[in-house]
């Protein structure tokens, strides 16, 4: 499954980076450097950072997570993932727990002090300090800011290291599980569950590791800036922090509604990604079934679910985010009116202490401390949801025993008996059952017993249990009791064939080396050397997501290769001659079963009975135990019913005509009928990177999405109302102090002062007006974020409505060239972002920004000649900001794009999980995930370094501002008051973080907004035709005459056409077959009826040109019974009538039509019993039944049968066919041959090659042409066939003539 990806020899940087080169991040300047010039590419990746890797860290917390597993069973306890994750990672987070301490206690706790000190230098009348000692002070002010960049920044690069591997780590040992999952526990578990765990769970260690540690610093510094600030004003400071630490118990409070919501919200994700998942897989047959609405319900319906939730989490990270507004001056007001109330006074000294404690203990308590109750509340979320996974069962692992066949061929990779037997396959009285909770037994009694080197054949009707045995001789189907003996390597063939985005090579190869002859020897057998030519570059052609590229007969021989070319013992077959045309099913029968496999034992289940006679053995498989077993002779004559089955005339009868088979129905499998069958090579089209800047238009397609203008500007107006008084608070205070200070000197001097006119007020209105700001501010800080997140949850709502509708509208062409995996990312990972992280970066940076501002119009209101290096600062700010977001956009962008791979390939194991463990390929598998990892390692890691690195810059430039903001008033002017310089100073103190974090938070929401822009881009996919027509009358099409006109239809329009001068005319229920080679556009046929591709030219059904129809109209008038069924997950009921138009009585009547009506009464819930993910609780002759149930719910007058019976056994294909020709007698039907007996009495057979139509008759009168192409596929069925298949043609041209003459 190697995909291409871009492998570098550029060594990574950070490997041999200096000690100095860590410090300050210099290692990052040759990326600022290159990504100055253009925008980065996959190409410019490193390599992974070796302790990045994502082997080395999946096996190391596999061998834990083992250790952890073998306790847990010896102490009767559950295995638990956090205590794993301690393990590994804890001593690393201890020792960062001690920078941290330091960082805060040295660098953030002693700053107020020297504040104070400098601050008290500025006390009129002061003569205690000198002016050198204040430049002390104003020197450790600066020292302490300096101090906390140093450390901070190889500190958060630190923890951001081991958020990274603990991702990296889980998703290694998930991947690994998932390898590992049994059956039962696969059926539990869905696509997007997985997906959700990979994407949206794991992530929470990038984030919650950054907090965690605050959990214990924050309370430990409470203290101790609680006993400085107790030095100062006595017990108000106490009483200050009381109020502040009541916030904690209520963001505690939050942050468990938010865990809360978090769980559940996760949930309802998985179950709307599961569903999304569904609809790309199917999204060809809720086309032809005109299923779009009930579809979009249903998805409307899971998400309505999911965004309460969000809404829920979103609303209290507003309200959590808006104490860092409000919560230092809440507190700062009480601790002044406590003070004020015990009869003292204030002074500048004292006022801005306080602040600048508060504002400590208000990032560290009311935003870091916060941040980490939820992060870490979020993170044991998902921690409980993957150790949930983790504990699920698995396959119970194969014993390697060496055989002796092994032993003499040196080969010791071999499974055997534990004691070795004469046979190969060895059962004897087996029981077995896919889950407990099954009332009935797959298999009961069950013995079988194979000789090595023999060719079986495995025959019964639908749901008998035939894949079901090879499952168990795979061991996925766990034995209840018996014994199961398997002597020899196995190597098997899925019935639905597993095909991995790669080459046609890759695919035949998977893990294996290229032999050339063996290889070519492979192939030649599975007759696929015709295919190669066909194919624009041969066995390198690039097949799209699940094989889109390739035809039904295609896919089979290249599933049947790949198991061919593993060298095994036993060979197990699941019907792989289905799927096929008729000469190349008897030649992989003669020249791959009974030659190439020749001495090796071969297991074949097929309903192809013509083939029963050439093997060595014949197992007949009823209701789970064996009806019969021997040779094909002693069946013959054994007189059981069954074996009517065997006869020989009877078994011409039933030979296969197994013609182009494009699989036509699942998405997943499917849409060879789009391009495949006419073997045009079309690899997926690669993921586009938007480049530059995201646009104005994004923005405002994002906000408008959310509201009308008016409430827009509304929520303007409260964000600048919430800073304003929040900044008003700040210079409030420093005028009260002033005035305060005034009226303490005048009272201690007996000096009269002049006071400031206007700021004269008594101490009684400063209280009261000082009381007013701050409500006002709290009000409108909590307005104000209510009101945004609102605004955001319907932003959210509308681009995923209008991004599905989009999608369901779509063509085919669309799904076609892209991979599910990657529109899943757009589902998932995408509106994650838009959901929960995009509105969060939005409102840090619009609040941020806003306090910036206010910050530097405080200071500049203090001192004006500080504008002058705060304009050239800013300017400098400019610049570094640019180069920072067209590097963070491109890393962003580049980590989006490494990172879709890594879904689709777990999406490709799953599909073919089976195939995977039955030729031990899982350490390939693992190889290419941790290869894929690596790969978004290297750009997430390149993301985290340049960040830091842009931090630690603009960090050191604010050091900078703060030394001229301090150092200015000690230079400049003696005369100033105290508490402008301490307004100043703890104004510009603030600017360390958050400046940096206020330009980073706008880098973060431009990167989330790429997630809008990608979203966007799906708005404007190709959509199929919309046309204003006039309704068509109920009844139509009354008679069901069809008539092709000139038909042309282009997949691409650069191509060459697929159909061209289509023209033939079928009369009102007539029942026509439609035959050909592979690639002669039989598939394309069916497309331009439904009109899942434009076509040119006219069809016309019943006069009306549907080229000119509503395609709602026209789909939901016509039937299918495809190929390859699909069943969404949900309940039988859902399945048959989603539009929930029959009643109940219909719907039992279809089933028992169908001859299911027992099978479903049988299970408790009827119609409302459970039809998991793909309907793989059905088996593919059940399902095929359950499609022609709904076909005959609907009764519509044309009906389309897409080789309805490929994968179903004799009895399963007669019970349809009889049931077609009684049901639909009244309707005119058109049947793509699978069994040349099917159509031979048919009013007419179409024969195309090359996408016209060059026979159009009787097939009796067809074959009167001898030169006809036929005649030569008549032929090539074998004499006896053709004798049979004459005379029933002939039979019927006679019924036809006395029926016309009458």
């Amino acid at each position: 499954m190697d995909l291409g990806l871009y492998k570098t020899v550029q060594p990574n940087p950070r490997e041999d980076a200096s000690i100095f080169s860590i410090a300050t991040m210099w290692y990052t300047i040759p990326t600022f450097l290159k990504g100055r010039k253009r925008d980065l590419e996959v190409s410019d990746l490193h390599q992974t950072y070796s302790k990045h890797k994502s082997k080395l860290l999946g096996d190391k917390i596999e061998a834990i997570w083992l250790k952890e597993q073998a306790y847990a069973l010896k102490s009767k306890k559950q295995p638990s993932l956090k205590r794993v994750l301690i393990k590994m990672f804890g001593f690393d987070f201890v020792l960062l727990f001690i920078f941290c301490l330091v960082m805060e206690f040295a660098g953030r706790t002693l700053q107020p002090l020297l504040l104070g000190q400098l601050v008290d230098y500025y006390k009129p009348g002061q003569t205690s300090m000198t002016k050198t000692e204040a430049y002390g002070f104003a020197g450790g002010v600066v020292a302490c800011s300096l101090l906390q960049v140093l450390i901070t920044t190889p500190y958060m690069t630190a923890l951001f290291h081991i958020g990274m591997k603990m991702r990296v780590a889980c998703c290694s040992l998930l991947y690994r599980k998932a390898l590992k999952l049994s059956q039962s526990a696969l059926g539990e578990t869905t696509i997007g569950q997985m997906v959700n765990l990979l994407s949206n769970d794991v992530n929470r260690f990038d984030t919650s590791i950054i907090f965690a540690q605050y959990l214990v610093v924050a309370p430990l510094q409470v203290i101790v800036a609680t006993y400085f600030m107790y030095q100062e004003v006595g017990i108000s400071a106490v009483i200050g922090v009381v109020v502040l630490l009541l916030f904690v118990p209520l963001q505690y409070c939050l942050a468990r509604l938010i865990a809360k919501f978090r769980y559940k919200t996760a949930y309802k994700t998985d179950e709307r990604v599961r569903l999304m998942n569904e609809v790309v897989s199917g999204i060809q047959v809720i086309k032809m079934y005109t299923w779009e609405k009930p579809f979009a319900k249903f998805v409307a319906l899971a998400r309505r679910a999911e965004i309460k939730f969000i809404r829920g989490v979103s609303f209290l990270r507003g309200i959590i985010m808006s104490f860092f507004i409000f919560s230092s001056q809440v507190c700062l007001f009480v601790t002044i009116l406590a003070y004020i109330y015990f009869g003292e006074q204030i002074t500048a000294k004292k006022v801005f202490v306080l602040t600048a404690f508060y504002n400590v203990i208000r990032l560290n308590m009311c935003n870091l401390f916060a941040q980490a109750v939820a992060q870490v509340s979020e993170a044991k979320v998902s921690i409980k949801r993957l150790n949930e996974f983790l504990v699920r069962d698995e396959k119970p692992p194969t014993p390697l025993h060496v055989s002796k066949k092994a032993k003499q061929n040196g080969n010791a990779n071999e499974f055997s008996t534990e004691d070795e037997s004469n046979y190969a396959i060895e059962v004897c009285n087996g029981e077995a059952k896919w889950n407990d909770s099954y009332s009935e037994s797959t298999f009961e009694n069950l013995n079988i017993k194979i000789k090595p080197g023999s060719v079986v054949a495995v025959i019964g009707p639908v749901g008998s249990g035939k894949s079901s045995l090879l499952q168990l001789i795979l061991k996925e189907l766990p034995l209840r009791k018996g014994s199961l003996k398997v002597d020899g390597r196995v190597s098997y063939a899925s019935q639905e064939p597993w095909i991995f985005t790669g080459s046609v090579r890759q695919n035949i190869l998977f893990n294996k080396t290229y032999h050339k002859f063996r290889y070519k020897h492979v192939v030649n057998k599975c007759s696929l050397i015709r295919d190669f030519t066909l194919l624009a570059n041969g066995d390198k052609t690039v097949v799209g997501d699940r094989g889109v590229s390739l035809s039904g007969g295609q896919r089979a021989r290249i599933n049947l290769a790949r198991a061919i070319y593993e060298e095994a013992d036993i060979y197990l077959l699941d019907d792989p001659l289905s799927a096929v045309d008729t000469h190349v099913g008897k030649d992989l029968f003669d020249k791959c079963i009974n030659g190439y496999l020749k001495g090796k034992t071969v297991l074949l289940v097929t309903h192809q009975l013509q083939f029963l006679k050439d093997v060595d053995s014949i197992i007949i498989l009823e209701n789970g135990t064996v009806k019969a077993q021997g040779t094909f002779d002693e069946l013959q004559e054994s007189g059981l019913d069954f074996a009517k089955l065997l006869k020989r005339d009877d078994e011409k009868e039933e030979e296969t005509e197994e013609l182009a088979r494009p699989a036509f129905i699942n998405r997943s499998n499917s849409i060879m009928s789009v391009i495949s069958t006419e073997n045009q090579d079309f690899a997926t089209r690669t993921e586009e990177i938007t480049k530059g800047t995201v646009s104005l238009d994004i923005y405002k397609s994002y906000i408008s999405a959310g509201a009308n203008w008016f409430f827009i500007i509304c929520v303007i107006g409260l964000f600048l109302a919430t800073q304003l008084s929040s900044s008003f608070g700040d210079v409030f205070i420093s005028k009260w102090v002033t005035a305060e200070e005034g009226r303490l000197t005048n009272a201690t001097t007996s000096q009269t002062r002049e006071p400031d006119d206007f700021w004269s007020f008594s101490t009684e209105t400063y209280v009261y007006t000082y009381s007013g700001i701050t409500v006002a501010t709290v009000v409108l800080t909590l307005t104000r974020s209510m009101s945004y997140f609102t605004a955001c949850m319907r932003s959210s709502v509308n681009l995923h409505d209008n991004m599905f509708n989009s999608i369901i509208r779509g063509t085919m062409r669309f799904f076609n060239t892209n991979p599910s995996g990657r529109i899943l990312n757009r589902f998932a990972k995408d509106m994650g972002a838009i959901d929960e992280l995009l509105p969060t970066a939005m409102l840090d940076y619009v609040q941020l920004s806003l306090m910036v501002l206010g910050i530097i119009g405080i200071i500049s209101s203090v001192n004006p000649w500080l504008l002058i290096p705060t304009v050239v600062i800013g300017v400098i700010f400019y610049f570094i900001r640019k180069l920072y977001l067209t590097i963070s956009r491109s890393v962003k962008r580049l980590e989006g794009i490494t990172r879709s791979p890594v879904f689709g390939h777990l999406n490709a194991t799953l599909q073919g999980l089976t195939t995977i463990r039955s030729i031990r390929a899982e350490s390939t598998l693992i190889e290419e995930f941790d290869n894929l990892q690596d790969l978004h390692s290297v750009a997430w890691f390149l993301f985290i370094s340049t960040s830091r690195a842009f931090a630690y810059w603009l960090d050191l430039i604010c050091v900078i501002y703060i030394c001229l903001v301090t150092f200015s008033f000690l230079i400049m002017d003696d005369s100033i008051s105290g508490g402008n310089v301490g307004l100043a100073i703890t104004q510009s103190l603030g600017l360390v973080g958050i400046f940096q974090w206020t330009i980073r938070q706008s880098a973060e929401m431009e990167n989330q907004m790429t997630a809008v822009e990608r979203v966007l881009e799906y708005n404007k996919i190709e959509h199929e035709r919309t046309v204003k027509s006039e309704k068509l009358p109920e009844s139509w099409p009354e008679k069901g005459e069809v008539k092709f006109v000139d038909v042309y239809l282009n997949y691409f329009l650069e191509d060459p056409p697929v159909l061209k001068h289509l023209s033939f005319h079928i009369k009102p229920l007539e029942k026509v077959g439609i035959v050909g080679r592979t690639g002669a556009g039989k598939s394309s046929l069916i497309n331009a009826l439904f009109q899942l591709t434009n076509t040119e030219g006219q069809i016309l059904i019943d006069g009306i040109d549907i080229g000119k129809m509503k395609l709602h109209d026209l789909r939901a008038k016509i039937s299918i019974i495809p190929q390859e069924p699909v069943l969404f997950s949900g309940n039988m009921r859902k399945n048959l009538d989603p539009f929930d138009e029959y009643s109940d009585e219909a719907l039992w009547k279809a089933l028992e039509d169908v001859e299911l009506k027992s099978a479903i009464a049988e299970l408790n819930l009827g119609l409302n019993s459970v039809v998991t993910e793909g309907g793989s609780n059905y088996s593919v002759g059940q399902r095929q039944l359950i499609c022609l149930a709904r076909a005959i719910l609907r009764n519509n007058k044309v009906l389309i049968l897409d080789e309805a019976t490929a994968n179903v056994d004799p009895q399963t294909d007669a019970l349809i066919q009889k049931t077609i020709r009684k049901q639909f007698s009244q309707c005119t039907v058109l049947t793509i041959a699978h069994r040349l007996n099917t159509v031979m009495d048919s009013d007419k057979i179409l024969v195309m090659d090359a996408g016209t139509a060059v026979q159009f008759d009787h097939p009796y009168t067809l074959l009167q042409n001898e030169k006809g192409i036929f005649y030569g596929m008549v032929l090539q069925t074998g004499p006896a066939m053709t004798e049979t298949l004459t005379k029933v043609a002939k039979e019927s041209y006679e019924r036809t003539l006395t029926n016309e003459s009458n």
